[in-house]
């Protein structure tokens, strides 16, 4: 009898390690991550320069669903005149800017119209360097979901 009891104990324990165990899973599993909702992701990146007027910005597969973009820029100011946004389905969002972004700087959060279910494909920008053929201005394009 007492050796049955000594088995019923053991029996006890282990399963009280494997139910402490599977809880440490749980509990790093909902560890909010960096693309939660409400929080900004850099997207992409590029360098616009004097002798252009306008770029894209490609965003990488897989094509995330984004409420709001915004860029940032260093290394030079830039004048973001307009934005053509298209989505992977082909729908194009059209959006009116005209912000000054000093260096060091960003623009303002701007709405996605028609994000819906549709992913971010890419980002075309119109821009005004107003500087010299030797100004480059770097821009980071961050989304939120």
């Amino acid at each position: 009898m007492q050796k049955t009891t000594w088995m019923q104990f053991a029996v006890f324990v282990a399963a009280a390690l494997i139910a402490s165990f599977d809880v440490g899973k749980i509990d790093k599993s909902t560890q909010p991550r960096s693309d939660d909702p409400g929080t900004w992701r850099l997207i992409g990146q590029t360098t616009a320069n004097e002798l252009a007027n306008h770029d894209v910005i490609v965003v990488a597969a897989p094509h995330d669903i984004f409420r709001r973009i915004k860029i940032k820029v260093t290394n030079a100011p830039l004048q973001l005149d307009r934005l053509v946004v298209t989505y992977d389905n082909g729908v194009v969002d059209q959006l009116p800017v005209s912000q000054r972004i000093p260096v060091g700087g960003e623009s303002r959060s701007i709405d996605l119209l028609s994000s819906g279910e549709r992913g971010l494909h890419q980002i075309e920008y119109w821009y005004d360097m107003g500087g010299g053929a030797q100004d480059r201005a770097n821009l980071e394009l961050f989304a939120m979901k």
